[in-house]
């Protein structure tokens, strides 16, 4: 038999931490300098990629032939492509490419809505910016601002505001957005305004006890769900073989997993099912001589403001004194109970 709890709210005791907003300045106001068009625009090319400060993004664009129209100025559709391409660009240097995203987390981004005001005209051989820039923040959408500028001037062309949303492709519903990228969103544009349909992002009070983990990280996180295995005496046995199978499944399909950090040192893991609503704890484990510090409590506290969630739910089983007090002294509720019958052999 296993127990299903909720959890409503977890009252802060200790110090635990936020995956959310750390806090890092941005740069506000233009540059000062004015460069040469050549030179503007190289340094944008080349910096467009390795960008370590937190300010926009800028993709460079030259127009050619077949961006323009019949009146010599590039098409009015054109723009919305040039965003379009920018803002895969910045997400690539934050280090999750379209593709990648749809293959290892299920997930998409899609436009939901565009405002965008057309103002300068650019023409063949112009040399642009594309400034990118996230401005609002909810569990399942991101509100960009992006500028296109001339390289030289930095008249605006054309200016937007793009709603984009994280959907599972399959069934085109909405999902979190990867616990990993909030965090690095926010932690690089501190100035993020973090309200959407997911509610304000709470503020950080310490650093985050947790530490994205992916499919390099399957034989670790097997040997953590082994031992969690082994000390809930769970009815079944699994080879390691199987348990790193077993994960790897998991990571491919709707499952985020983090490890419980002690400082530099792995204390333990959490496995969270990303898609349902609440969010539901799969596999939750800190080693027992890591326990009694808090770490258990900062985690859980820490996996609901990564999905800006205060609730969610777990499963524990019945004969697990230990798990249910834990649980319960959270704020988690009973729910339900689940009973098994066991086959019976001749």
């Amino acid at each position: 038999m296993w127990t299903r709890f909720a959890g409503f709210g977890v009252t802060r005791t200790e110090a635990g931490g936020a995956v959310a907003d750390i806090g890092v300045p941005r740069p506000t106001g233009r540059r000062s300098a004015r460069r040469s068009r050549a030179t503007r625009w190289a340094e944008g090319y080349n910096g467009a990629m390795n960008h370590t400060e937190a300010k926009d993004f800028e993709l460079p664009i030259k127009i050619y032939y077949e961006d323009t129209d019949a009146g010599g100025v590039v098409y009015h559709a054109g723009y919305l492509r040039f965003m379009e391409r920018a803002r895969g660009e910045w997400l690539s240097e934050l280090g999750f490419e379209h593709r990648r995203l749809a293959e290892e987390r299920g997930v998409a981004f899609v436009v939901r809505g565009v405002k965008i005001s057309y103002r300068t005209p650019a023409r063949l051989d112009d040399r642009l910016l594309v400034r990118t820039t996230p401005r609002r923040l909810g569990r399942a959408r991101i509100v960009f601002l992006q500028e296109i500028v001339f390289a030289e001037t930095e008249i605006v062309s054309a200016s937007a505001e793009v709603d984009v949303a994280c959907i599972e492709p399959s069934s085109l519903r909405p999902v979190p957005i990867p616990g990993e990228l909030v965090s690095l969103i926010t932690e690089r544009y501190s100035g993020l305004d973090a309200h959407g349909p997911g509610g304000p992002l709470p503020a950080p009070e310490a650093p985050t006890v947790l530490r994205a983990a992916g499919f390099d990280d399957v034989e670790r996180l097997a040997e953590l769900n082994l031992r969690l295995l082994v000390e809930e005496r769970y009815d079944r046995s699994f080879t390691r073989g199987e348990l790193c199978e077993r994960m790897g499944g998991f990571l491919s399909s709707s499952y985020d997993a983090f490890f419980i950090m002690a400082g530099e040192e792995i204390a333990g893991y959490a496995l969270v099912n990303r898609t349902l609503d609440p969010v539901y704890i799969r596999q939750f484990y800190v080693s027992p001589e890591y326990r009694r510090r808090g770490l258990g409590r900062s985690a859980v506290e820490d996996l609901l403001r990564a999905y800006r969630t205060t609730s969610a739910d777990v499963e524990v089983m019945a004969w697990n004194e230990t798990g249910m007090k834990f649980w319960s002294s959270l704020g988690f509720e009973h729910r339900y109970n689940g009973l098994r019958l066991r086959s019976r052999k001749e």
